[in-house]
């Protein structure tokens, strides 16, 4: 009990309630810059998968018409079955995008590939198969 008291009696071995508020509220100052500049972040990652995704595709669709003498339109799976090991064009879409909706099939005479957003926050990806040149909608 005796060493509790001269703990007590020992002084200033804490904070005051003035110094943990003044703190608590630096805290949030900096959480209120940091925040918003974090999300900003979010969306140039979810662009720059967006025009890799289709850059990626745009180079399998060339590919395929090079190599390939066919004429009219052919499905979007099938290209990229041939030159990857996946199945679908779903399995090479990034997260947030998505081939417009009913699209399915391109044909041989295509100029332009687009990607949409699923999330709605960012313009959807244009992109011309002759210059290779991606720009948003």
């Amino acid at each position: 009990m005796r060493k509790f008291r001269e703990i007590l009696a020992g002084g200033d071995k804490g904070f005051t309630l003035i110094e943990l508020l003044v703190v608590i509220a630096v805290l949030g100052i900096l959480a209120g810059i940091a925040i918003p500049r974090l999300t900003g972040v979010r969306d140039k990652a979810v662009y720059a998968s967006g025009q890799a995704t289709l850059d990626n595709l745009s180079t399998y669709v060339n590919m395929y018409f090079t190599e390939n003498t066919t004429t009219g339109s052919i499905n979007f799976d099938t290209i990229v079955a041939e030159y990857t090991d996946n199945s679908s064009v779903s399995d090479i879409m990034s997260d947030g995008w998505s081939l417009p909706s009913g699209t399915t099939t391109i044909s041989s005479g295509a100029t332009t590939i687009t990607l949409e957003n699923t999330d709605g926050d960012i313009n959807d990806l244009q992109i011309d198969l002759n210059t290779g040149d991606i720009s948003g909608n």
